[in-house]
């Protein structure tokens, strides 16, 4: 009976292998910055590609994208794409793969590689593994080999390399490419050296790598060795061929002036779904060796606690904060910009007589001299939304050192140029001095005086042209629209604040309490715009020139197929980033959250 029972589970055991077992055996890659040259400048990493489309299955966008009142938008770009790879080459591998209908398992790679010699083109390596799927990946590319003599290409004598058969071919416009198979994994590239490469070293090749290169080691380390997807480009490299390459000196000129000669690379981590309320995390580092210099050191951000100020409106759906020194900045660019145009540099010294017989106000000593270290730009939407109005406003506000000497001169300023001979150029409102702005008033000056929401196209014209304007806090000088101005003196005399909204403390909880900069947006208040002007695209309905709508005339989709946004809100949430200057160079983090419960 025993030797019955141990029978039957062993043949148990044998038909589930069967059943379950990949058509060729799977290999256990070593890293991929292992398997690639240390002239590699771009390399994108999908550890475990099953996993990340699993993670993706479990994110509020694959519940958007799978939600039915989308198929019908979704059904229009599925066509279109059907369309584009039909026009494709038929010895396309992309389009090969796509009419397999079948994906990778477990790692995806793609390697671009360059020595930087001159007339070379970069070379790109493809690793992929196949599991169960290899079979297929196998007669997939064996049809596309037979279709590429078909259209005229030609194939290249196979070749054994350390026991793998490398095959090649050419195809009907001379382009050489090269591949293999180890097991499940299939490995493509357009150079023999660089296929021999990664071959050797899956091996146990010991050359060196890209691994062996200590800023990839620490520039991955830092932003974390995510299963899901890593980027890294090699900008040293880059850096050291382009100088190689400069007979003139102008590359090292531009470079020594920027402070760009000691940045070595930017590195990225993706990660899907890392936990239930976050749909997504993005890590990235621009490493810096050494001291930041030039651009890089003038922008450079001061990490410190977060400070609302009082006349952020919990109206606002996005607020971004920097902590950079506006009067070093001030300084620093305008040094470099007289080193490159002394011509322009003259405007950033510009100084003006006083019409009341004092001093001049110049620029520099009397209005950048009492700037902070904070900038603020805060948005919030103007709805109900309409073609006839800006449908976002925006105010800028800069710390400021001493209010009473800065207001001083933005007076004399304000009132002797574009304020001059017009008593209605400013006003009092709750014990602020609203400093008005107007395009009649920039006209006067020589600047630009037509309206900015006229179409070219159908001459839509708002009702009254937008009216710019600013004003003093003990904090900070605020400027926007008049309008925008106005609900932030408002907002200070109200009470309220942006910190009691339910959506800005859930998204600053997921950034550190200090930071040198940055960005808290509630989605989905933002895409419901986004949305409006994706339905005005309907019947060709015409709309005020934006960035967004100048983009949207490109898209040749029927968004009348959207349905309406109420449907779909539920999927949009939250987005909290922020950037630190650190020892390495500067750190960015960036978190998508799901909306935090009423």
């Amino acid at each position: 009976m025993n030797s019955l029972r141990l029978k039957t589970a062993l043949l148990f055991i044998c038909i589930l292998a069967l059943l379950f077992a990949n058509s060729a055996s799977a290999i256990k890659l070593p890293p991929t910055g292992r398997l690639v040259s240390p002239d590699t400048v771009l390399l994108i990493d999908i550890e475990n590609f099953s996993q990340l489309k699993s993670q993706f299955e479990s994110t509020s966008y694959n519940k958007l994208y799978k939600d039915p009142s989308m198929q019908p938008f979704f059904a229009q770009i599925k066509e279109k794409i059907q369309e584009s790879v039909k026009e494709m080459d038929e010895n396309n591998l992309l389009r090969a793969l796509y009419d397999a209908e079948i994906m990778p398992k477990q790692r995806l790679s793609l390697a671009v590689s360059y020595k930087g010699q001159e007339g070379e083109e970069p070379s790109v390596l493809l690793i992929s593994q196949w599991g169960q799927e290899t079979d297929k990946i196998k007669d997939t590319i064996t049809k596309a080999m037979e279709k590429n003599i078909e259209l005229g290409g030609r194939r290249i004598p196979n070749e054994d390399f350390q026991g793998v058969t490398i095959e090649g071919g050419v195809d009907e416009i001379d382009t050489s490419f090269y591949y293999c198979f180890i097991d499940d994994c299939f490995i493509e590239s357009f150079s023999l050296e660089q296929l021999k490469y990664t071959i050797a070293h899956i091996r146990g090749a010991s050359s060196e790598s890209l691994a062996d290169d200590t800023d990839y080691t620490n520039a991955m380390s830092a932003v974390g060795r995510s299963n899901d997807m890593t980027v890294y480009v090699n900008i040293k490299h880059l850096i050291k061929t382009a100088l190689a390459n400069d007979t003139q000196g102008m590359a090292q000129m531009m470079m020594a002036s920027l402070g760009f000669n000691n940045i070595t690379a930017l590195a990225a981590s993706l990660d899907l779904a890392p936990e239930p309320t976050k749909p997504a995390i993005l890590k990235a580092l621009l490493k810096i060796n050494g001291s930041k210099k030039g651009l890089l050191s003038t922008l450079e951000p001061q990490t410190k606690p977060m400070n609302m100020p009082r006349f952020i409106s919990p109206q606002n759906n996005q607020i971004s904060i920097m902590n950079i020194d506006v009067k070093k900045v001030y300084n620093e660019l305008a040094g470099m910009i007289m080193m490159f145009n002394p011509m322009v540099a003259k405007v950033l010294y510009y100084e003006h007589q006083n019409p009341e017989g004092g001093p001049p106000v110049r620029i520099k000593e009397n209005v950048m001299e009492y700037m902070g270290s904070e900038v603020i730009i805060s948005q919030n939407l103007n709805k109900p939304f309409s073609k006839t109005k800006p449908p976002m406003e925006y105010i800028v506000a800069i710390a400021t050192s001493n209010r009473t000497a800065l207001e001083k001169s933005l007076s004399i300023l304000h009132g002797s140029t574009i304020g001059r001979n017009n008593p209605d150029s400013k006003r009092e409102l709750l014990g602020h001095t609203l400093y008005i702005i107007s395009a009649q008033g920039l006209s006067m000056m020589g600047g630009p005086g037509a309206n900015p929401m006229e179409n070219a196209e159908t001459k839509m014209q708002s009702p009254a042209p937008l009216t710019m304007a600013f004003t003093l806090t003990d904090t900070h000088l605020i400027f926007g629209l008049e309008s925008s101005v106005e609900n932030a003196i408002r907002t200070i005399q109200s009470g309220e604040s942006l910190q009691n909204t339910r959506w800005f403390n859930q998204a600053k909880s997921a950034i550190p309490s200090a930071t040198g900069a940055l960005d808290l947006k509630d989605i989905r208040a933002s895409m419901e715009l986004v949305w409006w002007m994706f339905k005005q695209q309907k019947d060709g309905a015409k709309t005020a020139v934006t960035p967004e709508t100048m983009i949207l005339k490109e898209v040749d989709l029927d968004f009348s197929l959207l349905p309406e946004y109420d449907k779909v809100s539920k999927y949009f949430g939250l987005a909290a980033s922020y950037l630190n200057s650190t020892e390495d160079g500067y750190y960015m983090e960036m978190v998508a959250l799901d909306q935090p419960p009423k």
